[in-house]
């Protein structure tokens, strides 16, 4: 087996790291005697941060993996125009769970 993998493998495979992370770190707290000592109000305010920010981690792994994504072939405009020229663009994104990072492939032509 070759032990050199991708960036993108890389990417794959962790992707939802974070947010696994997130998950079992909030499950010990709830295991927590701490936790177990919270009245409900207390573990609402845990959960609906930690649940807000888990959900936001797991959507910046989806985005992240969408990103490994590229267009094959030609791209044409509306314009009927070839866009030959690629770049990735990197953006913040306001979502409602939170801000992610939007990476993706864009397409441009001279005088377009």
């Amino acid at each position: 087996m070759n032990a050199m993998i991708s960036s993108a493998q890389a990417l794959e495979m962790d992707a939802f790291e974070a947010a696994g992370a997130l998950f079992f770190e909030l499950v010990e707290a709830l295991r927590s005697a701490e936790g177990r000592a919270m009245d409900l109000s207390q573990l609402e305010k845990l959960l609906a941060e930690g649940g807000q920010e888990l959900l936001r981690k797991l959507l910046q792994g989806h985005m992240d993996l969408r990103s490994l994504d590229s267009v094959e072939g030609p791209v044409v405009g509306d314009d009927g125009k070839g866009r030959k020229d690629r770049h990735r663009r990197a953006r913040k994104v306001e979502t409602v769970f939170g801000e992610v990072v939007v990476d993706r492939e864009r397409f441009q032509a001279e005088g377009l």
